[in-house]
């Protein structure tokens, strides 16, 4: 069904100036409004860095050496914490590889000492023990298929009996 028109003097973004309703208009009219203005930006940043590229740091007059001179004296404050922790590592390393030679060492004893253990063992002619793991049975090739039996039906449950007391007639006088 059309819509039914909307009475003079009032006003909705619903209804429609021409081929479009009253908010299509103004989403247009904003969009073209954002994209001037974008254009009109562009094009001004575009002439300003120009004329300030053609222009020297000397006719600005403004003085970079203060700004130079802390970013400076902040890079040599970190470089100098750099080369501290740079000796730390140094000298956790040294400590790693120190422990790593004792474990090293104590690993070569242990073999040593496991050889003399299995060595005695043979010249007493003692099994030397094996750690052995449970195997499970293989499972054979051609297995039975497995027949379900129906489950049992539980047994049916009787109704319930319930006693309802006789009628009494009553004689009409």
């Amino acid at each position: 069904m059309a819509d039914a028109p909307e009475p003079a003097g009032s006003f909705s973004f619903t209804s429609k100036i021409g081929p479009l309703p009253v908010w299509g208009w103004v989403g247009i009219a904003a969009v073209a409004g954002v994209g001037y203005w974008w254009y009109k930006n562009k094009s001004s940043a575009s002439t300003t860095s120009a004329s300030t590229s053609s222009a020297s740091s000397a006719d600005q007059g403004y003085d970079y050496g203060p700004s130079y001179a802390a970013t400076q004296s902040e890079i040599q404050n970190l470089q100098s914490g750099e080369a501290q922790q740079a000796s730390e590592n140094a000298a956790q390393s040294t400590e790693l590889n120190a422990t790593n030679q004792r474990i090293t060492a104590a690993n070569a004893v242990n073999a040593a000492q496991t050889k003399d253990l299995a060595e005695n063992n043979i010249r007493q002619k003692k099994p030397v023990r094996k750690k052995t793991t449970a195997k499970k049975p293989a499972a054979t090739a051609a297995k039975a298929p497995s027949v379900k039996k129906p489950a049992a039906k539980p047994a049916a449950k009787k109704p319930a009996t319930v006693k309802v007391p006789a009628r009494k007639t009553v004689e009409k006088k």
